[in-house]
């Protein structure tokens, strides 16, 4: 589990290395904030969710997802199983991004919102999910995926939550070892990996490597030249007195003796021998861009393009060339650049011994000296609608409460350089400072170069800033290096951009604040204290969103300069423990006999980690007083150890109010302990139930709400009313079909499905959607009803209209005062609207005050017909339900089927809250084709939670069709303890025979072109079938990228579309993104070409193409960029239905810069039918009779030369008459004397 602000990952599923080929992680988000703006606009925010950045398009939250892929497997493909989406409003105007902005105070013009997005139907993004390749740390694959969890409709305004998500990964086998070389035996390692990733849980799966020990004698490295050999001596010596194993190495002799095509090529290859080989951890490039090489990458924001961005992250990220195209740029998006650090990497940019030395004896002082537990913030007005504070607040969030100075910039008061130095540098009281404003290569901080030469501290400090070009090393003295080794004051290590630094303009939001605040938390939350570990962890929690743009450009631009094995450090002597409580809230309810889950976060009033801690949580309850002890372990419910989250089990005994006291302590250090109070209630669920029409005359009522819409009123109840255990008198009536046993309204017109933990809980939800109460007509009427304790508290929507003013529907709610049963009855469900009759758009059901227990008739389906009614009736006693059911016997396959005889064994479980006595169960069908013996069976007592299994013998007779549906009434019957009977009748419905795939169409591209044709409308070279690279072995189509206008088709044979058919094909692309891409169309024998592109459920389109230089696929949808490898696309082709097709495959590409190509593979079109294994009767060409010809098909078979395909209707299963699973001599002779009689 991974547990950040705003979001809660579940590993739900895993056992990949024992041969299975799913993974499976839940994502649970909590509700977006929505921040308006005073235009209108809205800001959707979610902690722990970065925005996405896209100049013109909204800016919604995205997760990254970082999912281990288990030992022995590769990704083969994922799908997203999405839980229905919570409406968050409507209409809204989602603020779009203006574009982002240089903290160089460089003019570009924002950019007004894109009508291709603004002026559409949506939604955006088109995909809730998307892979972002697979991405190597240190010899473990690390499969990247962007999450949505707000999508929005921006023609209708409409705004949309997906509370939970869970991504199905599907795994192949993967038996080739890419990353033996990069996997070291290191528990270093290891913690790396687990520290980073969704799923540390499956790094169990992983042996050891073969290489049992390893050489550590380069741990740490440094690497600088035979000048300033003898000033790093002096840092070699330091870090050998605390206990690392150095190796310094002169660059003239790395450059000699190591291959490569240029200098970084071959520094880069020796720190990777040194990873491999000698255990390297840290690097220290001992010297500026004359001395120590440094490589140059591509980046591109909008329209602004640098070739050449200065990244040490070059020489740390070690797989790969970076530079795939072969072309003269590097960490282009198409040059599987790989983005995850091996080794940490810090420069110190001398250029003479004198500086080397200057810098090497900060890093010393600091190391041994105890700084202040302090840290000064610096905000400066970036535009007139920006200030830099209110981003260093952001930031601040993340540091764990460290005592803050703050220098902000406000509208008429900017803070001055005077005040700066003399206030803050030069009185050491500074450790850690965080700067946010306008710089350039030698100006930051509101300090140029030569004012660096005021400051006289003789504590140095560490300093963060999001500034453009500080960190330029390859300018002549950069401000990185003049306060670094160009002074014996100012800082012992920087954190600084050798680019852009990236603002959002009016927002918070900026790429380059998202970057400080990650490196904040992994320096404060996550203990990363060494200053290259926070670089190398921060970046790379952000890889999925390092594609391109803005976050790939500041992912290469952020440069250490300084040792990045230094940590962090201050004086602060801790006193005490500091609790904060996780789980649960304050206010909590939860009932007799849960499994819940207690937790809470520990640390030191310094921000560090504990040292023995003991962590308790008292609790009293109904039971008395007890002390649970809570471990992070990573065992039980502490799911990672070591995070500083204790957790523990608690089991409630009995109704009551309940006190939790969550205790900490640790020698030497005073306790912490806070108090969270709740209430357990009584253990009540509930059974849900038709029954005969009752509708209650609303008339005399009092009226609520009268003209209003997205409202709700607190009104009596008239009685004591007990729903899930805990009694309410009044409840909350909302506009929007439901009741609310809390007091305070919410917008809540966004139905979902229940039970979930988001707002609202505490429901009955009668007919929730969104409705509207100004239409003329339109009431909510409510009353009491009858004479104590017999009373009914009644609540009637009549004549109310959709949001959409389409019709209006009629229905109510009744609470009974003695029973607590709730009542739903419907008189009128039709707008006369599909899209929302009958329930088409509301959701129907109860749920908890917690979100965790509910029951739910329908969410979003047709099926609240006029005059239906709905009981909720409490659980009191015993309650028996069925839990399973399977067949044995037959075919032994497990599925009923026309002429088997089976067993059905039919397992009970008791829900309740006391034992059940005498239990029976029945079963009886009214279908003659079906005969089930005995009629019923016995279960004997089944205690509160057990369960028990009975027996049924069912004959289908061999005239019942195959796929018809059984429909049975099972009956079940027991007693209480005091004696009372029982009775609870459930319908059952399966179907005869089993559903399974139909494959109209697959084609693997082995045997020749097999009916495919192809076309090239404009280019050079078509589609052809090629060996060397393929999903499955050993050819594919490929069509080569070219540099000039090219529109070429693969078009498949015609073919048959089965009903509710997928179609599913692999393929590789690598082209120029958003200029060259492809397509998939379809056409019919009556319709033209048409994209599928809304109708892919995986794999989908990555990009839309540009127009500029004539690509005739411009201003579509399209793959473009780089797939990283093989993926699968999946497309539902349910709209074609028994209809014949042809599919093409449609490479364009633009004037220019052609590289790489498309490659696809494995076409596969397959629908789902119900079939019914037969018992073989020699019949194998499906004539319809066993005849010499079925005899000598067979004998073909058995010796192996019937040609393949021969004849079309060959049913080789007909033929096994012995029944042994194969076709041999025997079947042979047995049809020979069946034919002989």
């Amino acid at each position: 589990m991974r547990r950040m602000a705003g979001v809660l990952v579940l590993l739900y599923l895993f056992a990949a290395w024992m041969a299975a080929e799913e993974l499976v992680l839940e994502y649970r988000f909590e509700r977006p904030r929505l921040e308006r703006h005073p235009d209108g606009r809205v800001d959707v925010r979610i902690a722990g969710c970065p925005d996405s950045l896209e100049p013109g398009q909204p800016m919604l939250p995205v997760f990254t997802g970082r999912v281990l892929l288990p030992a022995g497997f590769r990704l083969a493909g994922f799908d997203l199983k999405a839980e229905a989406p919570v409406l968050l409003g409507r209409p809204v105007r989602v603020s779009h991004c203006p574009g982002l902005f240089p903290t160089a105070g460089a003019g570009i013009e924002a950019v007004a919102p894109d009508p291709r997005i603004y002026d559409t139907p949506g939604p955006f993004p088109a995909a809730r999910a998307s892979a972002a390749g697979v991405q190597w740390l240190k010899g473990y694959p690390v499969a990247l995926f962007t999450l949505h969890p707000v999508v929005y409709y921006p023609a209708a305004g409409e705004l949309q939550f997906i509370p939970r998500m869970r991504l199905v990964l599907t795994l192949a086998p993967e038996p080739r070892a890419k990353a033996a070389p990069m996997r070291r035996p290191l528990a270093d390692d290891r913690a790396d990996v687990a520290a980073l990733v969704d799923n540390p849980a499956t790094l169990d799966g992983y042996a050891p490597p073969e290489k049992k020990s390893l050489d550590t004698a380069w741990e740490y490295l440094i690497v600088t030249n035979a000048a300033l050999e003898t000033s790093f001596q002096e840092l070699a010596d330091h870090k050998t007195s605390r206990g690392l194993n150095v190796h310094l190495v002169r660059i003239e002799d790395i450059l000699a003796a190591t291959p490569g095509t240029d200098s970084a090529h071959k520094l880069r290859t020796f720190i990777t021998s040194g990873y491999q080989s000698h255990g390297t951890r840290w690097v220290v490039l001992g010297g500026d861009s004359e001395i120590i090489p440094w490589r140059g990458t591509y980046g591109k924001v909008g329209d602004t393009v640098d070739t050449a961005i200065p990244t040490d992250l070059y020489f740390a990220a070690l797989d790969g060339d970076w530079n795939a195209n072969g072309n003269s740029l590097f960490g282009e998006p198409a040059d599987e650049t790989d983005l995850f650090a091996e080794v940490a990497v810090g420069r110190i940019a001398a250029s003479s011994p004198t500086e080397a030395t200057t810098q090497i004896q900060k890093i010393i002082a600091y190391e041994n000296s105890a700084p202040p537990f302090r840290t000064l913030l610096l905000g400066e007005k970036l535009d007139d609608q920006t200030y830099g504070g209110d981003s260093k607040d952001v930031v601040y969030g993340a540091m764990a409460g460290i005592p803050a100075e703050r220098l902000y910039d406000a509208p008429g008061a900017e803070w001055s350089t005077d005040t700066l130095i003399d206030t803050y540098f030069n009185t050491d009281d500074t450790h850690i400072v965080n700067h946010l404003g306008h710089a350039n290569s030698t100006y930051c901080l509101k300090l140029y170069n030569s004012d660096v030469s005021r400051l006289t501290n003789t504590c140095p400090f560490f300093v963060y800033s999001q500034g453009c070009y500080p960190g330029n090393f390859v300018y002549d003295v950069c401000f990185a290096e003049r306060m670094t080794v160009g002074t014996t004051a100012a800082a012992f290590a920087a954190v600084m951009n050798t680019r852009y630094g990236w603002y959002a303009s009016g927002g918070t939001n900026g790429t380059s604040n998202v970057f400080d605040h990650e490196y904040m938390r992994s320096v404060f939350e996550q203990f990363r204290r060494n200053l290259g570990l926070a670089l190398n962890e921060s970046r790379q929690r952000l890889a999925a969103l390092a594609g391109d743009g803005s976050y790939r450009w500041v992912y290469f631009e952020t440069t250490l300069f300084g040792c990045p094995e230094t940590a962090l450090h201050w004086t602060c002597t801790p006193t005490a423990v500091r609790l904060v409580p996780d789980q649960p809230a304050g206010g909590f309810v939860v009932m007799d006999g849960d499994d819940v889950t207690l937790g809470a976060v520990v640390g030191t009033d310094c921000a560090e980690p504990v040292d023995q801690p003991h962590v308790t949580a008292r609790v009293v309850d109904a039971a008395g007083t007890r002390t649970l002890t809570l471990s992070d372990d990573g065992a039980d419910a502490d799911v990672r150890a070591n995070d500083g989250l204790f957790t523990g089990r608690w089991v409630p005994a009995g109704p009551s109010s309940a006190q939790i006291t969550f205790f900490a302590s640790a020698p030497g250090l005073a306790a912490d302990q806070e108090v969270v109070s709740g209430e357990v209630v009584e253990r009540m669920d509930y059974l849900m139930q038709t029954q005969d029409p009752a509708w209650i005359e609303p008339a005399g009522g009092a009226a609520v709400l009268a003209g209003q819409d997205d409202a709700g009123a607190v009104v009596p109840i008239g009685f004591p009313f007990k729903f899930y255990g805990k009694t309410y008198e009044q409840v909350l009536i909302s506009t929007n079909g439901l009741l609310r046993f809390t007091g305070v309204y919410d917008w809540d017109a966004g139905n979902t499905q229940i039970p979930r933990p988001e707002n609202p809980n505490a429901v009955i939800a009668a007919f929730w959607t969104d409705l509207d109460l100004t239409k003329p007509g339109a009431a909510i009427r409510y009353r009491v009803d009858g004479q104590p304790p017999h009373r009914l508290f009644v609540v009637s929507w009549l004549n109310v209209a959709h949001y959409n003013k389409v019709g209006a529907v009629t229905f109510q709610v009744a609470l009974e005062e003695s029973t607590h049963k709730i009542h739903l009855n419907y008189q009128d469900t039709a707008f006369g609207d599909p899209a929302y009759d009958f329930g088409a758009d509301a959701t129907v059901g109860i749920e908890d005050y917690n979100g965790t227990k509910g029951l739910q008739f329908a969410c979003r389906e047709p099926v609240v017909e006029p005059g239906l009614s709905l009981c909720f009736m409490p659980v009191v006693g015993p309650v028996v339900v069925p839990t399973d059911w399977q067949f044995w016997g037959g075919d032994g396959d497990g599925i009923p089927e026309p002429g088997e005889s089976v067993t059905m064994q039919l397992t009970l479980q008791n829900i309740g809250t006391n034992p059940a006595v005498d239990v029976t169960a029945s079963l009886a069908t009214g279908m003659p084709e079906v005969q089930i013996d005995p009629a019923a069976s016995g279960y004997s007592t089944l205690a509160v939670g057990a369960v028990a299994t009975g027996e049924f013998y069912v004959i289908l007779d061999d005239a019942l069709a195959c796929g018809a549906q059984l429909d049975w009434l099972l009956t079940i019957e027991c007693r209480n303890e005091a004696g009372d009977a029982l009775q609870w009748e459930q319908p059952m419905a399966l179907l005869a025979g089993e559903e399974v795939d139909r494959i109209t169409f697959a084609d693997d591209v082995e045997a020749g072109a097999g009916g495919w044709s192809h076309l090239l409308d404009q280019g050079v070279t078509d589609w052809s079938q090629v060996g060397g690279w393929s999903h499955s072995p050993a050819t594919s189509w490929f069509t080569p990228a070219e540099d000039n206008i090219k529109d070429n088709s693969l078009l498949s044979p015609w073919f048959e579309v089965p009903e509710g058919a997928a179609l599913t094909f692999w393929h590789d692309y690598d082209l120029e993104t958003e200029s060259d891409g492809g397509v998939l169309e379809i056409r019919t024998a009556t319709e033209p070409w048409a994209d599928l592109g809304s109708a892919m459920s995986a794999g989908g389109y990555t990009h839309e193409l540009d127009f500029f230089l004539l690509n005739p696929l411009g201003r579509r949808a399209a793959w473009s960029g780089d797939s990283q490898g093989f993926i699968q696309t999946q497309v539902d082709l349910a709209a074609y239905g028994g209809q014949r097709v042809q599919i093409r495959f449609r490479l364009g590409c633009d004037l220019v810069v052609g590289s790489g190509g498309w490659y696809v593979d494995d076409v596969q079109v397959s629908g789902r039918e119900i079939r019914c294994v037969l018992e073989p009767d020699g019949d194998l060409d499906g004539d319809g009779r066993s005849d010499a010809r079925d005899l000598g098909l067979l004998l073909h078979l058995v010796v192996g030369n019937l040609a393949p395909g021969k004849p079309p209707c060959l049913r080789p299963d007909m033929g096994d008459l012995n029944r042994s699973g194969a076709l041999d001599a025997l079947d042979c002779r047995l049809l020979a004397a069946r034919l002989a009689e």
